[in-house]
């Protein structure tokens, strides 16, 4: 495997860092985005501790999002910065990361700030002309250094639609097919009544997690086989329908559990061992589904932006 930094090169980098203007102030930046770091990964490990992949989607960002950028860089080396354009960047550097070390209470604040270097260091060091010029480049490796879109996105959606609107659509459903199946019960907004008990439609049992996770990754996946965008959101779409629609028999079977056969049986359906046999049911679903859409014969497009 060929060398990404040869020791000539990466003691060529060490020695513009602390000799030049310019390289401290990046290397400030850079060093002060370490606390940001340890919250980044922290997050990670946890998401993959309790069997989530939202993981996968941050890795596909920053690959699709970086790998422009290395495929130039040798053009990128050549560009004349301007003195205003190198003053702005580096009041953002600067800025962000006075601020970022301030920030632990909050994850997104910290990304934001953590974004705000990467934005300064890239104006300072090729002009802003470069976000024109690699546009969805640029979109993507930000996108890959936030950690949680999940939470995110379900905020945005709750502040337009109302809370917990999802939710009482699944146990509106799962109602419905458990009373055509002989069974007496009653949806209460999000709650599923039955004689001998009650369940909750949590926001983390609403398949929206997955919904999102399948979504996203049709879109690392489409771009990295370069598709068309509209098959990349038919693909998307394909995996959001299918999160929602067998989430429907996982609630359902965990209603049975939480009711009827006590709450070991509950427990295991709903934790980590549970929680991965519907995973690989639903991406085998999602794979297939995927294959026969992406395998169609189309033209590839660049995916310089």
């Amino acid at each position: 495997m060929p060398k990404l930094v040869s020791q000539k090169q990466l003691k060529q980098a060490l020695r513009w860092c602390v000799t030049t203007h310019h390289g401290r102030v990046v290397t400030v930046g850079l060093m002060v985005g370490l606390f940001y770091w340890h919250t980044y990964i922290s997050f990670f490990v946890e998401d993959l501790w309790k069997g989530k992949s939202q993981v996968v989607l941050n890795v596909g960002f920053l690959y699709l999002g970086l790998r422009p950028f290395w495929a130039h860089r040798h053009d990128l080396a050549k560009v004349t910065v301007l003195a205003d354009d190198r003053i702005i960047g580096h009041v953002i550097i600067l800025a962000a990361a006075l601020w970022l070390p301030f920030s632990g209470s909050s994850i997104s604040l910290q990304a934001f700030l953590w974004m705000l270097i990467l934005i300064g260091i890239a104006w300072s060091s090729f002009t802003p002309a470069i976000f024109g010029s690699f546009p969805l480049a640029s979109l993507l490796t930000l996108a890959g250094f936030y950690p949680d879109w999940i939470w995110l996105s379900s905020q945005v959606i709750q502040a337009v639609t109302g809370p917990y609107q999802l939710e009482n659509g699944m146990a509106w459903v799962s109602s419905q097919l458990l009373r055509a199946m002989g069974q007496t019960v009653e949806a209460q907004a999000r709650f599923i009544n039955l004689p001998a008990g009650a369940v909750e439609v949590a926001p983390g049992c609403s398949g929206y997690d997955m919904a999102f996770v399948l979504a996203g990754i049709s879109v690392v996946w489409g771009l990295l086989v370069k598709q068309t965008w509209p098959r990349i959101l038919l693909v998307a779409t394909l995996g959001i329908a299918t999160a929602l629609i067998l989430n429907i028999p996982r609630i359902m079977l965990m209603t049975f559990a939480a009711v009827y056969w006590g709450e070991d049986s509950f427990n295991f359906w709903h934790g980590a061992w549970g929680g991965q046999i519907f995973s690989a049911i639903m991406f085998t679903a999602y794979y297939y589904g995927a294959i026969a859409v992406f395998n169609q014969s189309c033209p590839q497009q660049s995916t310089r932006g």
